[in-house]
């Protein structure tokens, strides 16, 4: 058995791992879909992880020393998104409340 097969990595580097040990003849436009997942899938795994309640936090991230206000904090978040949605890279799903 090889090391591989015994620990898997975890986030991008068990999907680059994948990714190269896939022997398939692809040409540049093919092999452009397996490196964008390799390159959004600590993206992936932290959405994930924020939807199923499990993010934690990251080590050596200080404690919140503060809160910002919960109307404060949709007003930032609604200006980003009138912001992104302008120039196309964000959908009305952006930053809405789960469950929304």
């Amino acid at each position: 058995m090889n090391k591989r097969a015994r620990s898997k990595p975890s986030g991008t580097a068990f999907t680059e791992s994948t990714v190269e040990d896939v022997a398939l003849p692809m040409d540049d436009s093919a092999a452009t879909v397996p490196n964008l997942v390799a390159g959004y899938a600590d993206t992936w795994r932290l959405l994930l992880e924020y939807d199923e309640d499990r993010l934690e936090t990251p080590p050596g991230a200080n404690p919140a020393t503060s809160a910002i206000e919960l109307d404060r904090a949709m007003e930032a978040i609604d200006l980003m998104r009138s912001k992104l949605a302008e120039s196309g890279e964000a959908s009305p799903l952006f930053g809405s409340p789960r469950g929304s």
